[in-house]
């Protein structure tokens, strides 16, 4: 995104303009004599390159010949003299093109609007700067780079000759300023430039000037869009990561159990639990370095195939994403990957660490923890923290480094063994919940409740509650509290904000719930899944086998089924909330407020009265146009009243009554005394000095936005939530900046989300008029056909009829099914991203399969002599990981479908037409990818494990 802003200003890092332009949007002009002070002033300024003068203007352009047009052009008017350290005109070859050997009449054009126009050298265009006079030039050359700062389509002159043609001899309406430095290091001199010339500025005579960092703008614009993909993908990314961290996790403990005699062996001849520790860590972190620099390479690989994809969704949108490698990403990458997962493996080496040397050597199960009291754990860390602090005088660097080593182990048993106990989460719980209240966050509300129902069900343990009934209450809980309708939380503490970090939190506490409550009832699912299937013929023996080596094994089961169901869970709630939105973007009558196309027209040469014009017009029947409905505008300077807000440039939109006597748009909030939209319409125009504003303009509770940029005017004092408008009226102060007048804008309405052609602040034209204090005019229309018009054809024939007018005239229908479908290209990458996290299920499923035929050797030896065939141990191996894999689908299918409950009903509260619908292709999509990718994983080891012989697996030490 930073390329194409580069591309399209080039050198110029500031520029001087008029504070204010004209109501018609053009570039107000003053004294070129002002360049003159300006260049002086920084004459001698050694951040500053190069200072030149420029006319710029947006005008349609005709080709003579294709009779061929583009509506929006830029033209631009240098003087060569002062362009030394501005970007040159270059062409196709490589060739400098000169203005000094332009002739009046003549000019060069841009290789894109050549290609536009099919036109050039020595080819003749019109452009329309003056109604009704247009201007014939003859073009010389065509450039491939050059033209700053303007858009793909632009036209270049010399100065003098474009003043000419607009009639503003000896004035202009920029003043270019590139400071030293490349194209991207300029900017870092962009604040002390704009602070040197803000003063000399102020003095200068006629309309007032200002300093615009463009290039610095600009940039940040780049980077605030960029940072939204980066925020997305790291939003829905943190369950993929969640997952990963449980498979690590799973691992060593797995490595663990496979060297146990070892590990006991060991410390019986005298190993202390810090030895096993550190061998665990310093292993692990080989592996961690290893990993983390192939999983960052392969990031470079995965991000280079995203961009691709999603070039080509924005692609349409005149987007043109290019692939940006940079170093310190990938480092950045490979350290939070090192850091995350040495984190994660110190963890489970102090859980390793915690064996019993006696049932190590033999091999059999740990008995249930028993674990030191807390507060002589807490002494321990103390005494050791102590300790460590002491060897430091004495210049024992490394016994204190292995010192605090243990006391950083001490305090994370201590927390652990806290939290289990549930003291750790009640207290967290409590302190979260009450800054949820304090702070009117609904994710440290929920948080900190969360904490608390976990938590209490363990200190229960403490007094006797068994383990099943515990684990079971705080699953449930969990479950039930996070899927409780928002209207029960509203009703506690309706004043709650929340954002796209509930949705990362719900999955997680929702996954912990369920896997908890099934873990902890093993028995009984057991019992069922026997009972259900167990009298298919032959069966019965195998499935028993399957089920149950999982539900012995609680914790390894339990990560493998928290993996699947964290994943499956963001794919399946990202499918219930693309199915329930698409069905908005069918209904193009209600998001285009009942018209069908829209077409704007330049400044340039404005239509006086359309219907007339229409009339007058050959290639246009005015029978097909039913209603047309015109719109004004202007820049302005805009405020909240009551606030502290600075006034901020905004742009006040204008309607004629036409069109509020007939648009569809509904209202999300009305002032009270208004019981329909019509009535809010018709307001507007009756009564001067109303407004209605769109809904963007409106804080929300709920804001599942991920970053970018916001607009520079906002609301206060209420949300969008809300059913009406504060009873305290809400005035909007509008100032006219270049006369100073000001208008007062009683809001009496906000429009809902589906309002996308009636964004801002919007009145009356005659509010408009009266702001600034003269008739503006229109420069946009609305057009409703009649039944069988074609829209296509209809929108065509406009552009070609109005062409001298810059008419661009767009289908509205199309535009919403093409933003629509942008749209689902888009959601279908995250999830495509998303599912990358089923690796990580997936693996983990291989890698108990492959661990369970080690460690089950001679069970499967057992089993065979009993008469056990080959295909049944296979069977019974593919049968147990599509338990555990089917049962973590299920979890996750089931989980995401009830709190896409909760979801849908709060975006169609903001968004009409949103409704719950069950995505049954997605679904059934993620079941087969998930369950296939599963039996492929486990396919090899069952297939070992048939393989074993009785007599070899009997003998197996």
């Amino acid at each position: 995104i930073r390329v194409m802003a580069l591309e399209a200003i080039g050198e110029v890092d500031v520029v001087v303009q008029a504070e204010a332009p004209e109501p018609s949007g053009r570039l107000t002009y003053f004294a070129q004599g002002h360049f003159d002070e300006v260049q002086e002033h920084l004459a001698d300024d050694p951040k500053v390159e190069g200072v030149a003068p420029l006319a710029t203007e947006v005008a349609p352009v005709v080709a003579l010949a294709t009779r061929q047009s583009e509506p929006q052009v830029h033209i631009l008017g240098y003087a060569e003299e002062w362009m030394d350290g501005f970007d040159r005109l270059v062409d196709g070859q490589g060739n400098t093109l000169s203005l000094t050997d332009l002739a009046p009449g003549q000019v060069y054009i841009s290789s894109e609007l050549a290609n536009k126009l099919d036109v050039g050298p020595e080819d003749m265009v019109q452009v329309f700067l003056r109604p009704q006079q247009p201007s014939a030039l003859e073009v010389v050359g065509v450039y491939e780079k050059g033209a700053n700062p303007a858009g793909e389509l632009s036209v270049v002159m010399p100065l003098p000759y474009l003043q000419g043609l607009t009639g503003e001899e000896g004035r202009i309406n920029s003043i270019l300023i590139t400071n030293q430095g490349d194209a991207l290091e300029g900017a870092r001199h962009t604040d002390a430039v704009v602070s040197s010339l803000e003063p000399m500025l102020e003095e200068l005579e006629g309309p007032a000037l200002e300093a615009d960092p463009l290039k610095q703008d600009v940039l940040d614009e780049a980077d605030e869009a960029g940072s939204i993909f980066a925020t997305l993908f790291l939003v829905f990314g943190q369950f993929s990561i969640a997952a990963g961290i449980l498979l690590i996790f799973l691992i060593f403990v797995m490595l663990a159990a496979e060297r146990k005699r070892e590990l006991g062996i060991a410390r019986a001849v005298g190993t202390q639990r810090g030895h096993v520790i550190r061998i665990f860590t310093f292993e692990g972190a080989v592996y961690a370095l290893i990993a983390a620099a192939v999983g960052s390479l392969l990031g470079v690989a995965v991000g280079w195939g995203m961009v691709r994809i999603i070039a080509v969704a924005f692609g349409q949108m005149d987007l043109e994403l290019t692939f940006a490698f940079n170093w310190r990403s990938v480092v950045i990458a490979y350290t939070l990957g090192m850091v995350l997962t040495f984190a994660v493996i110190l963890v489970s080496s102090w859980q390793v660490s915690r064996l019993n040397i006696v049932r190590a050597i033999r091999d059999i199960p740990e008995p249930p923890g028993q674990t030191q009291p807390l507060m002589a754990q807490f002494r321990q860390w103390l005494s050791l923290l102590g300790e460590g602090f002491r060897q430091i005088p004495r210049l024992r660097v490394v016994g204190a480094y292995i010192l605090f080593m243990r006391a950083d182990l001490a305090l994370i048993q201590f927390l652990w063994a806290t939290l289990m106990a549930g003291y750790l989460a009640v207290l967290l719980g409590l302190f979260l919940a009450y800054a949820g209240i304090a702070g009117e966050q609904a994710a440290a509300w929920m948080l900190g409740t969360s904490l608390i129902i976990i938590g209490v069900p363990l200190l229960a343990r403490r007094f006797g509650l068994p383990d099943r009934a515990a684990f079971t209450v705080a699953g449930l809980g969990l479950v039930i509290w996070w899927l409780l309708p928002p209207s029960v939380m509203e009703s506690i503490l309706p004043e709650m904000e929340q954002g796209i970090e509930m949705f990362f939190l719900s999955g997680i506490m929702l996954v912990i719930g369920a896997v908890w409550a099934i873990i902890y009832n093993s028995d009984l699912l057991l019992a069922a899944t026997v009972r259900l299937f167990g009298r298919i013929r032959g069966l019965a023996p195998v499935l028993k086998t399957a089920v149950s080596y999982p539900m012995q094994n609680r914790f390894r089961t339990g990560i493998t089924l928290a993996m699947f169901s964290l994943v499956v869970f963001t794919l399946v709630v990202m499918a219930f909330i693309i199915n329930s939105i698409a069905g908005v973007f069918e209904d193009t009558e209600a998001l285009s407020g009942g018209f069908h196309i829209r077409a704007d027209t330049s400044y340039a040469y404005p239509i006086d009265d359309i219907r007339t014009a229409l009339q007058e017009t050959d290639g246009v029947n005015l029978d097909d146009f039913e209603v047309i409905g015109t719109l004004t505008g202007a820049s302005v300077k805009m405020k909240q009243e009551g606030t502290d807000q600075e006034l901020t440039d905004f742009f006040l939109q204008g309607v004629d009554p036409v069109y509020t006597d007939e648009v569809t748009y509904e209202f999300a909030m009305t002032a009270e005394g208004y019981d329909s939209a019509q009535e809010v319409w018709q307001t507007l125009q009756e009564e001067p000095g109303t407004a209605v504003v769109s809904a963007f303009l409106v804080p929300a509770k709920v804001n599942y936005s991920v970053g970018g940029p916001s607009p520079d005017f906002m609301l206060e004092g209420f949300f969008i939530e809300d059913e009406t408008l504060p009873e305290e009226e809400v005035y909007i102060l509008a100032q006219d900046p270049r006369t100073g007048l000001e208008q007062r804008l009683r809001v009496i309405g906000v429009l809902d989300q589906r309002a996308f052609y009636a964004q801002g602040v919007i009145t009356s034209q005659a509010t408009v008029n009266t702001l600034l204090d003269e008739t503006v005019p229109p420069l946009a229309y609305m057009f409703r056909l009649s039944e069988g018009a074609d829209a296509e054809a209809t929108a065509k024939a406009l552009e070609a009829q109005f062409l001298e007018h810059g008419m661009q005239a767009e289908v509205m229908a199309d535009e919403i099914r093409e933003g629509a479908r942008t749209g689902l290209m888009m959601n279908n990458l995250l999830q495509g991203f998303m599912g990358l996290g089923l690796v990580v299920g997936i693996a983990a499923l291989g890698v108990i399969a492959a661990r369970s035929v080690v460690e089950r050797r001679q069970q499967i030896g057992v089993l065979r002599a009993l008469g056990f065939q080959k295909r049944m141990i296979q069977l019974s191996f593919l049968l147990e990981s599509s338990f555990v894999a089917l049962l973590g689908i299920a979890i996750g299918i089931a989980l995401g479908a009830g709190i896409s409950v909760q979801i849908i009903d709060q975006i169609g509260t903001e968004f009409e037409g949103v409704t719950y619908s069950v995505p049954w292709l997605n679904i059934l999509v993620v079941v087969i990818i998930a369950y296939g990718a599963s039996l492929l994983t486990t396919y090899l080891p069952a297939r070992q494990a048939a393989n074993v012989y009785p007599a070899e697996a009997l003998r197996f030490e």
